[in-house]
């Protein structure tokens, strides 16, 4: 009488059944697009940004054409 085993072979790409807890990485929860900005914060960044940009205008079109105007008429 013989006997014949069955032998499985497994590859590397296969999973074992069961639940997300067998995996080595877990599930993302949520996307990027979802993720929650605290309304200080935006507001403090928009009125950064704002300050930055009306200091460049007073520096570009206040300061630079009173020091070019001066420099124009000492020569």
């Amino acid at each position: 009488m013989t006997a014949t085993l069955a032998v499985r072979v497994r590859t590397r790409t296969e999973f074992p059944s069961g639940s997300t807890e067998s995996m080595k990485q877990e599930a993302p929860c949520r996307r990027l697009t979802g993720m929650h900005a605290p309304m200080r914060q935006v507001a403090f960044s928009v009125i950064r940004i704002g300050a930055m940009v009306a200091l460049a205008m007073l520096l570009i079109l206040g300061l630079l054409p009173a020091i070019l105007a001066v420099q124009a008429a000492s020569t």
